[in-house]
């Protein structure tokens, strides 16, 4: 079951779902998602490297902020990361016991929470979403696929 569907599940409404495409001949940018009271999900973001697009976090906080008051925010989701880099990074710090070497095989993982300040925390938030404090990022896997959760203070 999808984070969406969760959502939906908890008798929240979400607005439309967004997506926003950018390209051009030497960048790709993509954002794909739904906002919610409290909530912002994200099913799907690519970007370049070293592109001038701008980062998914500033994507979600427009998309927030189109809705809802920034300050409401509560909750991020990044659903089936597929980020080679933090796959790598997760598989050698986070579940690194020898039931998750293979991220391909592992079906379902216990959550982990990792406060502010935390080595495991700095990894894996990789930029701020304006001037919202994250106090926490949880990790989990579901149906094979890494979740990621980031709490808003």
């Amino acid at each position: 079951m999808s984070a969406f569907n969760t959502f939906q599940q908890s008798g929240e409404q979400c607005t439309a779902w967004l997506r926003f495409t950018i390209e051009r001949f030497d960048v790709y940018g993509q954002w794909e998602g739904v906002s919610g009271p409290g909530v912002v999900i994200i099913e799907s973001v690519v970007r370049t490297e070293n592109s001038d697009l701008p980062y998914s976090s500033q994507l979600t906080k427009a998309v927030y902020q189109h809705e809802f008051e920034l300050k409401t925010l509560k909750f991020v989701f990044m659903y089936n990361v597929v980020n080679e880099e933090t796959l790598r990074f997760v598989r050698e710090f986070i579940y690194n016991e020898e039931t998750y070497k293979d991220l391909d095989h592992i079906q379902e993982a216990p959550r982990k929470s990792f406060e502010k300040d935390t080595p495991q925390y700095h990894q894996l938030l990789g930029t701020r979403m304006g001037t919202r404090h994250i106090g926490r990022v949880v990790t989990w896997f579901q149906s094979y696929r890494l979740q990621l959760r980031f709490d808003i203070d």
